[in-house]
């Protein structure tokens, strides 16, 4: 299917109701790799599905917010606003090239996150509740070591000093702040078929409502 086909983009989805209480629209062929009960007082990851033959993947998670930032999630700030504060421990991880979620086929345990950057935010609402906020980002994380090269140049090393592939990813990402959580909708998919997949994947982001979650 070629970049950017509108039958994908117009692919009809269908509401999921995950055990957590939380619903969404997705394509019927997805897969459910994980699907939990919120429970405890801790954060946690309640779903995860998606595409997985091509990398196309959809995570729920419910965070502890970062100090004092419950206070400004009930709309009081732009989401532009938002967005920098939410992304605030990916732009610290570029600094010291440490990573932060979940980095596939790691070597030796370590690997980093080499740039990242917010490419656009807005809101949204539903009948009731503080604001929905979404954030689309892009990511390149190192399966290996990261340091620096000649010049200057960002490298990513494997176990003998020789320089692996990156992994450029597209994100298209929805928090939701619900007394005491803060619920994290991320949908990604590699960047190469951002322009293919990436208006499903905000469609689907976009459908979250965590009203169910108890």
């Amino acid at each position: 299917m070629p970049a950017g086909s509108p039958a994908l983009a117009a692919e009809e989805l269908s509401q999921f109701t995950a055990r957590c209480g939380a619903r969404l629209q997705v394509p019927a062929a997805w897969v459910v790799a994980s699907d939990r009960e919120s429970a405890g007082d801790k954060p946690q990851t309640l779903l995860l599905l998606g595409d997985f033959s091509m990398f196309d993947t959809v995570s729920l998670r419910r965070e502890l917010p970062p100090p004092d930032a419950a206070s400004s999630l009930d709309g009081s700030l732009s989401a532009a606003q938002v967005a920098s504060l939410l992304t605030a421990p990916e732009r610290a991880a570029v600094a010291s090239g440490t990573a932060v979620g979940n980095v596939p086929g790691v070597v030796q345990s370590s690997s980093g996150t080499i740039s990242f950057s917010v490419l656009d935010s807005s809101s949204f609402s539903n009948a009731s509740g503080p604001p929905y906020y979404v954030v689309e980002t892009r990511q390149e994380q190192c399966r290996g070591l990261v340091s620096e090269g000649r010049g200057g140049a960002v490298l990513c090393e494997g176990p003998r000093g020789d320089e692996l592939p990156t992994i450029q990813r597209r994100a298209v990402v929805v928090y939701h702040y619900q007394e005491p959580f803060l619920f994290c909708l991320r949908a990604s998919c590699v960047e190469e078929r951002w322009a293919e997949v990436g208006p499903l994947l905000r469609r689907v982001a976009t459908s979250m409502d965590t009203s169910g979650v108890a």
